[in-house]
């Protein structure tokens, strides 16, 4: 094996990988070695064209979410975006609402926790699920295969509440509340009202 100089590529403190350089007569100045930990530092903090597409498809989502409790208009678009991502609109649909308080985080944790929550919520294997953060409050939007019973719903309000207590412990305030099942998108905002 030639030898080589290796730089870590890091970025938020999380190890992406290595550039490696060959050199193999040992030819690298100090101003080449600075010169590649410069370009491995650049490399590591620019997203890839699939973080940058993910990154947009969930702030489409989010912008959804957020709409289908807006003017009629708004709601009728929300659900034309979510039905292009398969959400059926003739399916039990039910919006859990989560507001969390704590005196002990930051509004950052606050919200981290909540996108935790949601990630829980969207990648859930028998509910199709999309949601959007806002501050300490989160909406969700679930469809459900079956009209899901009072039990289901409080199990799913349960699931979501415990993810949460993982994450910021037990000493915060967490609220969860589950709407009725409705039977379109664009009626998702009277489901928790």
């Amino acid at each position: 094996m030639l030898p080589r100089l290796c730089a870590p590529l890091r970025a938020h403190g999380e190890f992406l990988g290595t550039l490696m350089v060959i050199d193999a007569d040992h030819s690298l100045t100090e101003t080449e070695i600075g010169v590649i930990e410069d370009v491995a530092a650049v490399v590591a903090a620019r997203p890839s064209a699939q973080q940058i597409a993910a990154d947009a498809d969930r702030e489409r989502r989010e912008e959804a979410v957020r709409a289908l409790s807006g003017s009629p208009g708004d709601r009728e678009r929300a659900a034309d975006s979510l039905r292009g991502e398969a959400f059926l609109d003739r399916a039990p649909l039910v919006t859990p609402l989560v507001e969390v308080h704590s005196r002990l985080h930051t509004d950052a944790l606050l919200e981290l926790s909540l996108r935790t929550a949601q990630a829980a919520v969207e990648s859930a294997t028998r509910i199709r699920g999309a949601g959007a953060v806002r501050g300490h409050r989160a909406e969700f939007v679930q469809q459900w295969t079956a009209e899901p019973t009072p039990e289901l719903l409080r199990a799913e309000a349960g699931r979501i509440g415990a993810t949460l207590r993982r994450v910021l412990g037990p000493e915060s305030s967490v609220l969860v509340g589950v709407g009725v099942p409705v039977a379109t998108l664009g009626a998702v905002h009277h489901s928790h009202r």
